[in-house]
């Protein structure tokens, strides 16, 4: 059974799923920045580009949105099958769209940077075991469902029960599921249809249509299975709510297990969770046998490296080697899923000669690999001990939602040492003293540098080349900066500020 844990304060609302007790995955969303994702909206084309096969439309959002012309939708024809395949024989975007017009589309990425969200007009719902798509009449069911006969099943209900001149397909969790839990499932979908319909008539472009569903519906919707799962929060609101919305989309009579977390401590601490994402957010993971990862993100991809550490084995480097790999699998799939990782993945294995075991842990990694909801390839194991893989991007990671860059390293993960600042404040203060008039100069640093300066007696040699009276100020200022101020006079009260700025 897996236990889901929902939590909320002012600003975040979390939830981490345990296997066993242990955190298998970690979601977060911030209540003063939603992600857009998923969100319908009436829009109104601002421009139109030709050259670069885009559109871009104003949601009513403060960056426009970035249409591309396979995300624009050319009139449907009543056929399971589309009569065009993407960038073949498609009208052009001048065809497609006029500038003023009014469209509906949906949030397919957020924003990035100075990048404003990209949308499609492919609009589509998603239910708990269907997708409907209100503007396409094709019927499809999930790959993941590998058996033939299910397939068929399900499309033969799927066809049964589809509205006229609407899409649907059938979910991974459709999966079994009897004719009347998808019935249940496709009048909800309708339901909710219908109302942006209704708001879309009466709404002048741009305008909200739809929300995508708060953080505890959402995966009540999409993971959480009545059957195995238990919800548990510690918010009396959020159990209303999801006791509420579980009636919607599974049916009055389906027992469903959410219970309210009535303890003082709260659900995170009682199943310490706090101190797994604390683990989460650190680049070192260690392993039961004493072996380690060390896991570093960058914007291009993801590096994980494998090390034996303190684990030694007991028969040859080999066997360490191997042992040290096939549990160092099976932990990295773990991260990978707990910290949202996703585009390209680089581990680098410990070196192994024997062909058997390379083979071997093939296998266990493409094992895992099956086993995570976001659709992951796997290279073959190089000669060097790599493996590349590409995990498709289902959410932000937790240390991008959790985190932000230090102020002070501005995310390199290193700082000037105490030498490299020492030495770069003499050479500041002798540049000014050779530029300027200046009869008095005082310095101000923080604790460690100011210490780090007066131990070694800098002043001093400075002052043996140039004569003039130098003043150190302690001042608690962060790690890297100083100031230097000047003055022309002897007197000290005539020191002036910004003669020479903050440094970092």
């Amino acid at each position: 059974m897996r236990l889901f844990l929902l939590t909320e304060t002012a600003e975040l609302a979390q939830c981490a799923i345990l296997e066993d007790r242990r955190v298998v995955e970690f979601y977060v969303e911030r209540k003063t920045k939603k992600s857009l994702v998923g969100n319908i909206y009436k829009a109104k084309v601002k421009d139109v580009l030709p050259g670069m096969d885009a559109a871009f439309v104003d949601i009513g959002w403060d960056r426009t949105a970035y249409l591309f012309i396979s995300e624009v939708m050319v009139p449907p024809v009543e056929s399971e099958e589309p009569e065009w395949e993407e960038g073949k024989g498609r009208p052009s975007i001048a065809k497609l769209l006029k500038k003023g017009e009014e469209i509906l589309v949906q949030v397919v990425r957020d924003p990035i940077g100075s990048k404003g969200p990209r949308v499609t007009s492919f609009v589509s719902l998603p239910g708990r075991y269907i997708v409907l798509m209100p503007f396409s009449p094709q019927l499809g069911v999930s790959r993941r469902i590998g058996h033939v006969n299910e397939r068929k099943r399900l499309r033969k209900i799927l066809k049964e029960i589809k509205p006229q001149n609407m899409g649907v397909i059938g979910r991974t969790m459709a999966e079994g599921k009897s004719k009347q839990d998808l019935l249940v499932d496709l009048e909800y979908l309708l339901r909710v249809w219908h109302n942006i319909s209704h708001r879309a008539r009466k709404l002048p472009a741009p305008s909200p249509l739809y929300e995508e569903l708060e953080l505890g519906k959402r995966l009540l919707r999409d993971l959480f299975d009545p059957e195995k799962d238990k919800f548990l929060t510690d918010s009396p609101t959020l159990f209303r709510k999801l006791r509420k919305f579980s009636s919607q989309i599974l049916g009055t009579n389906r027992k469903v297990k959410i219970a309210l977390f009535s303890q003082q401590e709260g659900v995170f601490a009682h199943y310490h969770v706090d101190e797994e994402l604390e683990r989460a957010l650190s680049p070192q993971v260690s392993l039961r046998s004493g072996g380690d990862l060390t896991i570093h993100e960058t914007e291009a991809l993801v590096s994980i490296d494998v090390n034996t550490g303190r684990y030694t084995g007991a028969e040859s480097l080999e066997e360490t080697a191997f042992k040290t790999n096939m549990e160092a699998a099976e932990e990295v799939f773990r991260q990978i899923q707990l910290r949202n990782l996703a585009g390209i993945i680089v581990v680098d294995f410990i070196d192994m000669r024997k062909r058997d075991h390379k083979k071997r842990l093939e296998n266990l990694l493409y094992e895992l690999a099956k086993r995570d909801r976001a659709h992951t390839q796997i290279s073959r194991i190089t000669e060097f001990g790599l493996v590349q893989m590409t995990r498709q991007k289902v959410a932000p990671s937790i240390s991008h939602l959790l985190s932000d860059s230090c102020p002070f390293c501005k995310g390199s993960g290193k700082v000037k040492s105490l030498i490299t600042l020492a030495s770069e404040v003499e050479s500041r203060v002798k540049r000014i003293l050779r530029e300027r008039k200046a009869m008095v100069i005082k310095v101000v640093l923080n604790p460690d540098l100011y210490d780090y300066i007066t131990e070694r007696n800098l002043v001093r040699s400075i002052g043996r080349i140039f004569p003039r009276k130098i003043i150190l100020e302690k001042k608690a200022l962060p790690w890297g900066e100083y100031s230097i101020l000047t003055s022309e006079s002897r007197r000290a009260g005539k020191l002036r500020l910004g003669s020479s700025p903050p440094q970092d």
